[in-house]
């Protein structure tokens, strides 16, 4: 598989630092309604050579050396729509307040899981 980052949130380091990590917990092993202090985010296009299967999957830092990715495109419209909605409204006062997700399993009307996340 290859990866190419298609947006970022981090300088160039911090990036590959992310995108290189070991120690990345899937969403889907994340406990429902698990509170985290977002610090920022990956989003890379994976394409799968063999198949030439290509997706999105998002790394999100969620502590000092603690990191949490899906290929949900749920969570990812949700996560970029806080990210956006707060940095339109955001003002002087709110620079320094952390932003806190929370995590979410649902099930759609056909009855498949999926994962999302709200502001905490």
């Amino acid at each position: 598989m290859s990866a190419r980052v298609v947006e970022t949130t981090f300088k160039a380091r911090e990036t590959l630092r992310i995108t290189t990590a070991t120690n990345i917990t899937p969403l889907k092993d994340v406990p429902d309604g698990k509170e985290f202090t977002y610090y920022g985010h990956v989003v890379q296009e994976i394409v799968n050579e063999t198949t030439g299967e290509t997706f999105n999957s998002v790394t999100v830092k969620v502590g000092e050396d603690e990191y949490i990715a899906t290929r949900s495109e749920f969570f990812l419209r949700a996560l970029q729509e806080i990210i956006e909605t707060i940095n339109s409204f955001a003002d002087d006062e709110d620079a320094d307040e952390p932003i806190i997700i929370k995590i979410q399993h649902l099930k759609s009307k056909k009855g498949n899981s999926f994962a999302t996340c709200s502001l905490a």
